[in-house]
């Protein structure tokens, strides 16, 4: 999804991780290192709520995609992913597409 960004910032999009998953300690230190060791070029955030983390329980397991739309702030789309950890390309560049038109309409 990372190598599409320039794509969808182009069309006025804005791709951002929201990290669900627990990662220890819940930090900047720690969020920092999860994104360079996945070498993430997006924009990453994650909920600092120690152990409860609301962001997973608001949005779900990983590999879950919502694109909203910022003119309503409303969800205009929820897309399920690839949930193997493999972050699939064909379901990736669905996701970019997916979006891609939506933002084009």
């Amino acid at each position: 999804m990372a190598a599409r960004n320039g794509e969808l910032n182009a069309a006025g999009g804005l791709l951002v991780e929201v990290v669900t998953e627990t990662l220890g300690t819940v930090s900047r230190s720690t969020l920092d290192g999860w994104v360079r060791s996945n070498t993430m070029s997006v924009t990453a955030v994650i909920d600092r709520t120690p152990m409860t983390n609301r962001a997973f329980a608001v949005l779900g397991r990983r590999e879950t995609w919502y694109i909203v739309d910022l003119r309503t702030m409303r969800i205009a789309r929820k897309i399920l992913g690839d949930t193997s950890g493999a972050n699939s390309v064909t379901i990736l560049n669905s996701t970019v597409d997916a979006t891609l038109a939506l933002l084009r309409m």
